[in-house]
């Protein structure tokens, strides 16, 4: 067991491939970002993949695809990464 700080707000998170990935924000809750945790190892690493163009709330992966919510349009969106 061990703690983690993070330099960003999370507003979501889901595990993939031994990974954690945050959809975070910053401290006036913009500037939305997609985030890997890795915690295989003593230390822990955090990468920031995309951006978001929109405020993003909780994240989801379906083996395919992530899956966010854009909390100002009420709508649900997908969308997947180049690493997979």
């Amino acid at each position: 067991m061990r703690e983690v700080q993070l330099e960003r707000r999370p507003v979501g998170i889901t595990i993939v491939d031994r990974a954690f990935y945050l959809a975070t924000v910053d401290e006036d809750w913009v500037d939305g970002q997609l985030q890997r945790l890795g915690v295989e190892g003593p230390a822990s690493s955090i990468e920031t993949l995309q951006s978001f163009p929109f405020e993003p709330r909780s994240v989801a992966f379906d083996g395919e695809r992530f899956w966010t919510a854009d909390r100002n349009s009420d709508a649900i969106v997908s969308f997947t990464l180049a690493i997979f």
